[in-house]
């Protein structure tokens, strides 16, 4: 378990303040956010290359602010290549066992399951120069791994792959936990990432949690308008019942009085929709619907674009513009094209209320 309270950084113009933080044994946590938000410094903290200005964390029941990095049996995977150049990967991976506190013949036995687990055995004769950037964070994994650490830190491990070799990263991450338990804490700004490795989910903004959850709670139901934008609900509205605009904080605007009853809560003051809830009617099919507790807005088609393996559709509605995520074949299927009137069709279950904060989001 890793606990942290009242931990403080402060550089000129920044500060990382976290308040209290629990991450339980043998959970995967990831802490996500922009470039900037203090996610570095926080993990830096963790690992002992930066000593906070006041707080303190715990590893179990073990205080280690103070430690050096050697005396907090962490083991740390960073962005950028940390193997030693000069040997092999069977070099880089059994490094450790000299230092070992657990045995030799158990830190033996536990190299050998790692370098099946990432089937690292036709590298192992291989220097780091003649590996790829996959295989480089492979071999660096199994090192971290070796010594059965407490904590294991993830610095944007997946960072700077290609798209096939980091979804095959990401599986091996998801699968060496489950094997193994060690407790993970994993810095990224990716999206997919996060979705898909987290136990859970904390949001750094500007050296603060915004957010902290499970990783499907993040995602569905953001608790402030930075959240609802960063982790992608692009229908983010400002809810009035007037012309008012929100441009200071970039919003656009939903008057209220167009919502069935009931669907937002009276003290909401925004509304979140990700764009793969809504969904993309043509008339004559959203006649067949007229179910009054749907949010329905009729619109006009104003782009198609492909967006990976999904089809990006905008609508304009009201002066408002809808964001829709559809596979290409439900696209196809439907004869939806550019300048068409479609019906947006969102379930209430999938509309996010929100709050303005003291700072306007």
């Amino acid at each position: 378990m890793i606990r942290i309270e009242g931990l403080r950084k402060s550089w000129p113009g920044f500060t990382l303040e976290i308040e209290q933080l629990e991450i339980g044994a043998g959970e995967y946590f990831v802490v996500l956010g922009p470039s900037g938000a203090g996610k570095t410094v926080l993990l830096s903290c963790l690992g002992g290359l930066v000593q906070p200005d006041s707080g303190r964390i715990w590893f179990d029941d073990r205080d280690v602010t103070d430690l050096p990095p050697e005396r907090r049996t962490v083991g740390w995977v960073s962005q950028s290549n940390t193997l030693f150049p000069h040997l092999t990967v069977a070099g880089n991976v059994w490094f450790g066992r000299r230092y070992c506190r657990i045995g030799s013949g158990r830190f033996d036995a536990r190299v050998a399951r790692l370098i099946e687990l990432l089937d690292l055995a036709p590298l192992l004769d291989r220097r780091p120069a003649d590996l790829s950037g996959g295989e480089i964070r492979r071999a660096m994994l199994a090192r971290a791994l070796a010594l059965e650490p407490r904590v294991l830190l993830l610095d944007e491990p997946l960072i700077g792959l290609d798209p096939t070799t980091q979804e095959r990263l990401r599986d091996e991450l998801a699968r060496i936990h489950r094997e193994l338990g060690t407790t993970t804490f994993h810095i990224t700004h990716d999206h997919v990432e996060a979705r898909a490795l987290a136990d859970r989910i904390a949001v750094l903004r500007g050296g603060r949690i915004e957010q902290v959850g499970a990783a499907d709670e993040v995602f569905e139901r953001p608790a402030t308008c930075f959240v609802a934008r960063f982790t992608g609900a692009e229908n983010l509205f400002a809810l009035t019942e007037s012309a008012a605009s929100d441009k200071e904080h970039e919003v656009q605007i939903l008057d209220r009085r167009l919502l069935p009853p009931g669907i937002v809560a009276a003290a909401a003051t925004h509304v979140a929709i990700r764009p793969e809830h809504v969904e993309i009617l043509q008339p004559k099919d959203a006649d067949h619907i007229p179910a009054p507790e749907l949010l329905q807005l009729k619109g006009t088609v104003e782009s198609l674009a492909k967006c990976g393996p999904w089809l990006r559709v905008t609508v304009r509605c009201n002066g408002a513009v809808w964001v829709s995520l559809l596979h290409p074949r439900a696209v196809g299927r439907s004869g939806i094209g550019l300048g068409d009137p479609v019906t947006i069709v969102v379930v209430p279950q999938h509309v996010s209320c929100l709050k303005k904060g003291s700072d306007g989001e």
